[in-house]
């Protein structure tokens, strides 16, 4: 369309009459148009190019004092015959398949699924609002990249995203966006997430409470160059299937506290992930990691530590930003490469320069005696320490207990050495058995072995002797000197025999209780008594009783003695 411009300016320096110079002209465009199928973005451009060269034709035409009212009138005529065919504001437009109302600086889209490909009036929007039954295609990559105009979404709590496969470089360079609220976004599909908010200057809110993020393989450069974000809760990202973080968060320079404990990068590829934190400086001052994090592979920045930082990092263990009770404490090269999650697994934070209780170091015997003078270090928290055994005459190290060398931290800490006496040959225990006078019993025993031993004496068995007592410690250690435990007896007294051959037996025939002869034991004295065990005495007159089995038998016997003798007698003298 140029040479109708150049066709204009070339008849108005010859003088070309205007108005018929203008119809022919456009007769011209028409004829053009309609042989090349010209487009309507086209036909409006072409029309621009007429409107600049018909520009520098006007100027030209007043600097030589022609006329030009009717000339003008019909270039008016030509450029809205044009644009007539344009799209104007508050006309109907198409993203994808979903409508596009355009209202001033904000377009509204509603019914049907936008596309990667966006429209002229939707790059130029302030203001996105989207309607109803609004959908994200399958691929969703690119999809608001670069609306460097954009700085609000309306309705974003609307859209249906559970088809979503890829959300890579969906808000990059979004360049005037300052808060974005993705709560609503269901990303149960997602597989990858590269550089999805990178380069968005201006990002300070981000809301991702609720993404899911299971299926995910890809995170590079994921929040990198966010330079405004300050916080972020990535506390629902489960990211086990995760390949690669690489550069996930980089120069995000005022991320002051990022909260990594749910991650896990045990097989994800975290090259560069913290690197450049605000450019050769990192920034963050709190870092809390879990149990399967893992940033071996990842750079950590030395940070700015001024008059106020010693720039080391310090885990809180249980205490507070300003009281920190932990003992990891590690410079940023050190923590990436020492922290191991299966037991650091903490927040940590810049170190402060403080004053430390030190570290007080001990030497004990196993039961906790001093054996030989403390030692005690001082200095500020993360102030390097060295500790040494001793070489203390008579004993043995067996062991230490604390950290022998490190660094000082908030609290006192106290590193024992525990040592074990040598051997020592006692002199022993001797232990004697003597009787009440002090007679020796039996042969003395002597326990035998090293100081510091346990001993036990032991009791013996003497006949014809009773157990009454014990002088000195029957148990106890061995010292270096003579110990003495004697065990003392009484003899046992022997019974006295009032009969022959009997215990207590009687000397007449007659006791109650006793046996005939003297053999009977337990039997009463003399015919007195009827009963001994009861210590009773009863006169045979005081009381009448029936003649007993003894009595009675010997009274038979007795008589039948005296018939046989009668017998014998009769019998004899009647021989005679």
């Amino acid at each position: 369309m140029k040479k109708y411009g150049y066709l204009l300016l070339a008849c108005a320096m010859l003088g070309q009459p205007m108005a018929s110079l203008a119809v022919e002209l456009n007769e011209a465009i028409t004829i053009e148009n309609n042989a090349n199928e010209t487009t309507e973005g086209q036909l409006v451009s072409d029309t621009n190019e007429i409107d600049l060269f018909s520009s520098d034709l006007l100027e030209s035409t007043n600097q030589s004092g022609k006329e030009i009212t009717t000339e003008t009138n019909n270039r008016s005529e030509i450029i809205d015959s044009t644009t007539s065919q344009g799209v104007r504001e508050n006309d109907e437009l198409k993203w994808g398949t979903a409508s596009v109302v355009v209202e001033g600086n904000k377009v509204i889209v509603s019914e049907g699924t936008i596309s990667n490909e966006k429209p002229s009036k939707v790059k130029k929007a302030q203001i996105i609002e989207f309607g109803d039954n609004v959908k994200f295609p399958n691929d969703s990559s690119n999809l608001f990249q670069d609306l460097e105009k954009l700085n609000s979404f309306i309705g974003m709590n609307k859209i249906d995203t559970s088809n979503v496969t890829n959300m890579s470089y969906m808000f990059n360079s979004c360049k005037q966006l300052e808060s974005l609220d993705l709560s609503n976004f269901n990303t149960t599909n997602v597989t990858n997430m590269n550089s999805m908010f990178s380069d968005s200057d201006k990002l300070k809110s981000l809301d991702l409470l609720n993404f899911n993020t299971a299926n995910v393989k890809y995170m590079n450069n994921m929040f990198a160059y966010c330079y405004a974000l300050s916080d972020i809760n990535l506390s629902s990202f489960n990211t086990s299937n995760v390949e690669s973080m690489g550069r996930m968060f980089s120069d995000c320079s005022v991320l002051f506290h990022l909260d990594l404990s749910s991650f896990d990068t045990l097989n994800a590829d975290t090259s560069d992930m913290l690197n450049g934190y605000g450019g050769d400086e990192v920034e963050v001052k709190a870092l809390t990691l879990g149990p399967k994090t893992s940033l071996k592979k990842s750079q950590l920045g030395n940070y700015n530590s001024g008059n106020s930082y010693t720039g080391m990092w310090i885990n809180l263990a249980g205490g507070s930003e300003e009281t920190p009770l932990g003992d990891n404490i590690w410079t940023s090269e050190e923590f990436m490469t020492n922290y191991d999650g299966s037991k650091d697994a903490d927040t940590y934070i810049w170190l402060k320069n403080a004053a430390s209780p030190g570290t007080t170091v001990n030497y004990e015997d196993e039961a906790g005696t001093s054996i030989s003078d403390s030692e005690k270090f001082e200095g500020n928290v993360g102030t390097d320490y060295t500790s040494k055994a001793k070489e203390i005459p008579g004993y043995t190290l067996k062991e230490v207990a604390g950290k022998e060398s490190g660094r000082l931290t908030y609290k006192e800490d106290v590193v024992t050495y525990v040592y074990t006496k040598n051997p020592v040959a006692s002199p022993g225990v001797n232990v004697s058995y003597v009787d009440t006078k002090g007679t020796k019993l039996v042969d003395d025993v002597l326990l035998t072995g090293n100081e510091g031993d346990d001993y036990t004496a032991e009791q013996k068995t003497i006949e014809d002797y009773t157990f009454k007592e014990v002088k000195g410690e029957v148990s106890g250690k061995l010292t270096n000197e003579l110990l003495e435990v004697t065990f003392v007896y009484t003899k046992e007294e022997s019974g006295e025999n009032n009969g022959n051959n009997g215990n207590n037996g009687n000397n007449g025939n007659n006791g109650n209780n006793g046996s005939n002869g003297n053999n009977g034991s337990n039997t009463n004295n003399g015919n007195d008594t009827n009963d001994v065990g009861s210590h009773k005495k009863t006169n045979k007159e005081d009381v009448k009783t029936l003649p007993q089995t003894n009595e009675q038998s010997s009274i038979w016997l007795s008589l039948v003695g005296i018939i046989v003798l009668f017998g014998g007698l009769v019998t004899r003298r009647k021989y005679l």
